[in-house]
């Protein structure tokens, strides 16, 4: 999950996958606590950097990923890099 999100986005995006794809990451997936993050395959490749992600990660990336946006998601990205992504 956490760990490998940004080898995995960085092998996606070099594989031709674009950098807009839907991508949702759903932390503690069945706790009742679980969080729901939403954003860009670019914005995956920050996500192991948050320091407020701690449990175990699910990574849904397409179309997979824009079916299960749920309206409760946090952005990806943290929004300093969210920043810092855009100006690139």
């Amino acid at each position: 999950g956490r760990s490998v999100a940004a080898r995995i986005a960085a092998r996606l995006t070099e594989a031709g996958l674009s950098a807009a794809t839907p991508v949702s990451v759903i932390e503690n997936a069945t706790l009742p606590h679980r969080r729901i993050f939403a954003g860009a395959l670019a914005e995956l490749i920050g996500f192991a950097e948050r320091g407020d992600v701690d449990g175990p990660a699910l990574i849904l990336i397409g179309a997979a990923a824009r079916e299960g946006a749920l309206a409760l998601s946090e952005p990806l990205a943290e929004p300093l890099a969210l920043a810092r992504i855009m100006a690139a």
